[in-house]
């Protein structure tokens, strides 16, 4: 019996700023919309193709993707694709599918702290590399260690063995 995935990893701009709702137990949850772009060359003209594809963040994640993500920026989210049923006012069966920030095995990442260089953003919105780092963690619920300046390394040397 063969073992199977259900991995999807998108890398693309978000079309408009993040939708943060609570559950009734007050758990943080955001929709993002996010576009993924094809790009390719047809007779001498350059042809593109967009799709846009709906996420869905629950807990921590969807507090930071609220709080740090705006319409234009870029991400790099990790989940799983999952899809809804649900009936309409009509009774008609309607599906949607989701990629779903799933837990241990997701990530999100945020690729750029201030998009087009825009000036007077709200305060919770600018924030440092470093700060960036700090999430990193809770963002994709790994426990990576975090990189250190180049010149941090050179003090380690002598003590290496080998």
């Amino acid at each position: 019996m063969a073992a199977s995935m259900n991995r999807v990893t998108l890398l693309g701009r978000l079309g408009k700023d993040p939708d943060c709702k609570a559950t009734t137990n007050g758990n943080a949850v955001t929709i993002l919309s996010l576009a993924t772009e094809e790009s390719w060359k047809k007779d001498g003209q350059k042809q593109t193709r967009t799709e846009w594809h709906r996420v869905v963040l629950y807990g921590k994640p969807a507090e930071l993707a609220a709080q740090y993500l705006a319409k234009g920026h870029r991400a790099m989210i990790e989940g799983q694709l999952q899809t809804r049923k649900w009936q309409d006012q009509n009774g008609q069966d309607r599906y949607q599918t989701e990629v779903v920030y799933s837990g241990f095995n997701g990530k999100l990442l945020f690729l750029e702290n201030n998009p087009n260089n825009q000036q007077g953003q709200p305060a919770q919105a600018q924030h440092s590399q470093q700060q960036t780092n700090q999430y990193a963690s809770a963002r994709d619920g790994s426990h990576s260690p975090q990189s250190m300046p180049s010149q941090q390394y050179d003090s380690y040397d002598d003590s290496i063995p080998f």
